[in-house]
C-alpha cells in the first residue's frame, strides 16, 4: 500500500466506530490556547480536532516524516477545520528529531506510532525536550497486542505494560487512563515535578 492509499485509509469515516478522535481528545484535558504536538500526525485524523480544541490562540505542531501525509493534512484542515487551520504548523521530519523549540508545548500526543519507532528512548527524549517544564502532558494511544484482523503485525506491537515501562524509564508517570476504543489502550502521563494528579495503578 502506498502513502496515498494509506492516507485515505487512515481518514476512513468508518474508523470513528472503533477509534473516535474527538472522544479521545476530550478525555485528555487540553485547554484553549495550549500548544500541542501531534507526532506522527499522518493525514490529520487527530490534528483536525486538536486544532479546534486549542482554538485560534493555540498552536498545533503536526509532525510527520511523509510529505504526502502532510499534503493530505493540509487538504483535510481546509475541509474539516477551516476556522482554525491557521494554527497548525506542519513539520516534515522524523518524530524523534523535530524542529519544535525546547520546552514550548503543553501536550504531546503520539497515537499508533510508538510500536513503529526503532529508537524509543531517543523518541521519548525528544518528547521531554519539547515539553514545557510545568503542567505538561504526554498522551500515548496504541494498539493492544493481540490477534485481530486490522492494524500492524502483532509481533511489533507493545503491550500496555511495555508502553508504561518505556514512559516510566524516561521519567514520566501515568496520571489517568483513556478509553481509546476496543482495539487500543491509551493513557495520559506527566513529569512528576508538575504536581498533577496521583499516578494510576502500579505506574
Amino acid at each position: 500500500m502506498d502513502f496515498e492509499d494509506f492516507a485515505k485509509l487512515l481518514m476512513d469515516p468508518l474508523r470513528k466506530k472503533w477509534q473516535d478522535p474527538e472522544s479521545i481528545i476530550e478525555q485528555i484535558g487540553i485547554q484553549s490556547g495550549w500548544a500541542v504536538a501531534d507526532l506522527g500526525c499522518g493525514p490529520g485524523y487527530f490534528t483536525t480536532f486538536l486544532s479546534q480544541k486549542v482554538g485560534k490562540d493555540g498552536m498545533v505542531y503536526a509532525v510527520d516524516a511523509s510529505s504526502v501525509m502532510l499534503e493530505y493534512l493540509a487538504s483535510n484542515l481546509v475541509q474539516l477545520a477551516p476556522s482554525t487551520k491557521a494554527n497548525v504548523n506542519m513539520i516534515n521530519s522524523e518524530a524523534s528529531n523535530t524542529s519544535i523549540p525546547d520546552h514550548s508545548v503543553d501536550c504531546v500526543l503520539f497515537a499508533n506510532i510508538l510500536h513503529d519507532i526503532d529508537d524509543k528512548r531517543a523518541f521519548l527524549a525528544e518528547v521531554r525536550r519539547i515539553l514545557r517544564k510545568q503542567s505538561s502532558l504526554v498522551v500515548d494511544v496504541d494498539w493492544h497486542k493481540r490477534d485481530m484482523d486490522m492494524g500492524p503485525p502483532k509481533e511489533i506491537r507493545l503491550t500496555e505494560a511495555e508502553s508504561r515501562k518505556l514512559l516510566n524509564d524516561s521519567g514520566f508517570r501515568i496520571v489517568h487512563l483513556i478509553n481509546a476504543g476496543p482495539h487500543h489502550y491509551g493513557f495520559v502521563a506527566t513529569l512528576p515535578s508538575t504536581g498533577r494528579k496521583k499516578a494510576v495503578g502500579n505506574a
